[in-house]
């Protein structure tokens, strides 16, 4: 598939291109450089495709326009708005500053735009036309924005952190070694003041806890958890013990708080991971 001959008048393509290029810090002098090792064509191909003498095909143009960061619908909108400068730039959204590019239009472009920018301190900062129309100092100044890219970096998945509670040490390094594994960051605890402290301060994503630590019941720890900042997260109530008054004291937690079991120990520690991961999963 080939474009119309890009020196018509409907498209100036090389010309674009060899804007953009300059914007991206290519020299004109080595612009048909790029383009050759883009395409792996000649250099006279690559200095016509430039000039407009040679017609473009369209996976061309893209790999082209590709490897300069662009889109093709940001290019043939730079095409539309005739597009003249590039610029680092911040935006000032909710109080915060967030880098940017901006595209100006041209310096003399009487078309009004949505946003505008304005140089303050060396640093374009860019704002919504409407806001800074009443001031006089920024009107001088200000140029529109045909374009503003904001790029969306690559984050690293946050992992839901689960706090263990048992004063039986192995039943501790039991299930820590099952639920353990890259999406989960866990932390044992073998006594409830350690535990009640960390939920003051920062609490956690989930929580498997027995029902009885060193002869207390864990009742005012969940409520602390339910008070806490997280107060929906997931808790998995363990217990070794029977008795009349104990499963009272659960009953009412259940009621109270939302708790998932009892379960009984031994347990079966599959079970409470397929529960983890279930639960997780229904949160994404």
């Amino acid at each position: 598939m080939q474009m119309k001959s890009i020196n018509t008048s409907e498209m100036h393509a090389g010309e674009m291109l060899s804007n953009v290029m300059t914007m991206n810090g290519i020299p004109k002098h080595k612009q048909a450089s790029h383009i050759r090792d883009v395409l792996n064509v000649s250099t006279p191909q690559a200095q016509r495709k430039l000039k407009g003498t040679a017609p473009w095909e369209l996976t061309q143009l893209e790999q082209v326009v590709g490897s300069l960061d662009l889109s093709m619908s940001q290019f043939f909108a730079m095409f539309e708005n005739e597009l003249s400068e590039k610029h680092d730039a911040v935006f000032n959204i909710d109080k915060l500053e967030i880098p940017c590019k901006i595209y100006l239009s041209k310096e003399n472009s009487k078309e009004r735009r949505e946003y505008s920018a304005v140089k303050v301190n060396d640093k374009w900062h860019v704002f919504k036309t409407e806001e800074i129309e009443e001031n006089e100092l920024y009107i001088e100044a200000r140029r529109f924005i045909g374009m503003i890219i904001i790029e969306s970096n690559k984050t690293e998945i946050k992992k839901k952190r689960i706090a263990l509670l048992d004063d039986d040490k192995d039943v501790l390094e039991s299930i820590s070694e099952i639920i353990s594994h890259g999406d989960y960051t866990v932390n044992s605890f073998s006594n409830l003041s350690d535990l009640e402290a960390k939920i003051a301060s920062a609490p956690y994503d989930a929580y498997v806890m027995d029902w009885i630590v060193h002869d207390k019941s864990a009742y005012e720890s969940i409520r602390k958890i339910r008070e806490s900042k997280k107060p929906h997260a997931m808790i998995i109530v363990l217990t070794g013990q029977d008795s009349e008054e104990v499963d009272d004291e659960i009953a009412t937690a259940i009621s109270d708080f939302d708790i998932i079991g009892p379960f009984s120990k031994p347990l079966k520690i599959n079970s409470i991971q397929r529960l983890i991961d279930k639960y997780f999963l229904r949160r994404i």
